[in-house]
């Protein structure tokens, strides 16, 4: 036990001399340890980034490679899209335009024969105007001579009417209206006449 225990203060400073010199002899043997692991970790590291980085291109060429092959691929596919599309459009102009040219034909058809019916009305409304106009003039003309007509009646009647009052007298005077007699002498008896 006495061998435990310092003795001195030159002992104790001089056992803690070689504990710090181990402890520091310790630390730098783990420090080179640790030193030699990181070392030998990054060198790992460096050679897995290389690993990678070897991998990462090597992947990246084979996926420009595939998309190349993509590319080339919808290339093709827009081509024949884009074939298929002009074909189809083509088709449809055509059905339009062939529908249009229909609808023109038809509309066209309609107008000629509006154009006959108008013309035919047209022409059955000159003779109807013209049966109009001569059944006017010819009720006109008709009126007019029923008028003359009358008006030679109604002078005749007026005539035979004047002619009726002759009245003969025995002596040949006429007594013509009502008027006196002036002259000869009458007889007492006159005979009037109607004719």
């Amino acid at each position: 036990m006495q061998a435990a225990v310092p003795l001195s203060a030159l002992q104790t400073q001089a056992q803690i001399a070689e504990a710090t010199g181990s402890i520091n002899a310790m630390t730098q043997q783990q420090t080179i340890a640790l030193g030699s692991e990181i070392a030998r970790q990054s060198l790992g590291n460096q050679q897995g980034f290389s690993n990678v980085k070897d991998s990462v291109q090597n992947s990246f060429a084979v996926l420009n490679a595939g998309v190349q092959g993509v590319g080339s691929a919808v290339n093709i596919g827009t081509l024949t899209t884009a074939i298929s599309i002009r074909e189809d459009g083509d088709k449809t102009r055509a059905l339009i335009n062939s529908i249009d040219r229909d609808n023109l034909s038809r509309q066209l058809t309609v107008a000629e024969n509006t154009i006959t019916e108008l013309r035919l009305h047209s022409g059955r409304r000159d003779d109807q105007h013209a049966i109009e106009i001569q059944m006017t003039n010819n009720q006109n003309q008709n009126q007019l001579q029923f008028q003359a007509q009358a008006q030679g009646l109604n002078w005749l009647q007026h005539g035979l009417a004047e002619c009726n009052q002759y009245a003969k007298a025995t002596n040949a005077q006429v007594n013509m209206g009502s008027g006196t007699l002036t002259g000869a002498a009458q007889t007492a008896a006159p005979v009037n006449a109607k004719l």
